[in-house]
């Protein structure tokens, strides 16, 4: 069978059913439905004679090839990927919507008209779980791959935000994964690093860099006053950039002295303070402790990939070799000892050195 799309014939592998045909001329026959049409599409051919055709023929494979011209309402997918970005497996369901109609499609599959819904809630209940990432199925899926949700701008208003986020946790089979906000689109990684393990940081972004400036400053002698008015500036800048002073236990993982700042992926687990972070990267830098208590300033951050794959562990124990290049951009200079296999070091200026304990 044919259909026709912005005057392009397209072969459509699946027949049309006479149910199909009659679902779309009710759906087109609604009211206000061929003005949506025309005020939607008419930039793609979507005329009145257009609709006035499709109604005619119940042409469901034009009236399905303008709305994946459009693209989705919302779209949630997850591609499986090596350390060299290159996509191995992907999955996703797209939402459409028309006249207060949603359809479904699934890894691409072929919008049907005779099976619509009147919320995206009940669009996708019997698709609970289909993006669910099961590493025992394939066993030479690579480790490491991208969640992502996309709204349209016309979705932003259809679909609010905990309802965005509601339908990504049915469809993943994860706990609130991601907070959309008033973000059109959201992803994030998994994979790539162990979650909730302490990284030193990697300072790649403008507030990295005046936390390296700062670290740096403290470890030299003679610098009080310098250290005390570039620790100031610094919080200043976090404060712009929405820092927030978050309580934690004393002996966090990671933390040794103030002005540590160590980034780390929080898992999808993660309650507390951190339940708001799930599946982001997060940079958290010692700002201060009062007894038991550690205050950290804490705020989501951007990770490249090309960053993320050389992090070094903030805590140990260290296998041999990787701390050699502890003078680099990832490790604090202001670290005195470290855990080296299991034992308790001293760097010497060139080397890590064991040395004993009373």
């Amino acid at each position: 069978m044919c259909g026709r799309y912005s005057g392009v014939v397209h072969e459509v592998a699946t027949a049309v059913s006479e149910e199909e045909r009659q679902a779309l001329r009710k759906l087109l026959r609604k009211p206000g439905a061929r003005d949506e049409f025309i005020r939607r599409f008419e930039a793609s051919g979507g005329s009145k004679a257009e609709v006035d055709r499709i109604v005619k023929e119940g042409d469901m494979a034009t009236f399905c090839g303008f709305l994946v011209a459009a693209g989705p309402t919302m779209r949630v997918e997850w591609e499986v990927r090596d350390r060299t970005d290159l996509v191995y497996e992907c999955k996703s369901v797209a939402l459409y919507v028309f006249a207060d109609s949603w359809l479904v499609s699934v890894n691409g599959s072929r919008l049907s008209t005779a099976v619509s819904y009147s919320t995206p809630r009940k669009a996708i209940a019997s698709h609970e779980g289909k993006l669910e990432f099961k590493t025992e199925d394939s066993w030479w899926r690579p480790p490491c791959g991208i969640y992502r949700s996309m709204r349209s701008p016309e979705c932003m208003d259809l679909i609010a935000a905990k309802v965005a986020d509601e339908i990504v946790s049915k469809l993943t089979d994860l706990h609130n994964p991601i907070a959309h906000g008033d973000l059109p689109q959201y992803e994030f990684l998994w994979g790539e690093v162990e979650a909730d393990v302490p990284h030193f940081d990697s300072c790649h972004d403008e507030v990295g860099k005046a936390v390296r400036k700062v670290q740096t400053i403290k470890a030299t002698k003679g610098k009080k006053e310098k250290y005390r008015k570039a620790s100031l500036k610094l919080k200043d800048l976090m404060k712009t950039k929405g820092y927030q002073q978050l309580m934690f236990r004393r002996g966090e993982p990671g933390f040794r002295g103030v002005a540590d700042s160590v980034i780390k992926r929080v898992g999808l687990t993660a309650k507390g303070n951190l339940l708001r972070y799930r599946g982001k990267w997060i940079r958290m830098f010692y700002d201060e402790q009062y007894g038991f208590n550690l205050f950290l300033l804490v705020q989501e951050i951007e990770m490249p990939r090309s960053i993320s794959r050389e992090l070094l562990k903030a805590v140990g124990p260290y296998e041999k070799g990787e701390l050699e290049d502890w003078q680099g951009s990832r490790v604090p200079p202001h670290r005195e000892e470290m855990e080296v296999d299991g034992k308790k070091c001293r760097f010497n200026g060139e080397e890590w050195e064991p040395y004993e304990t009373q």
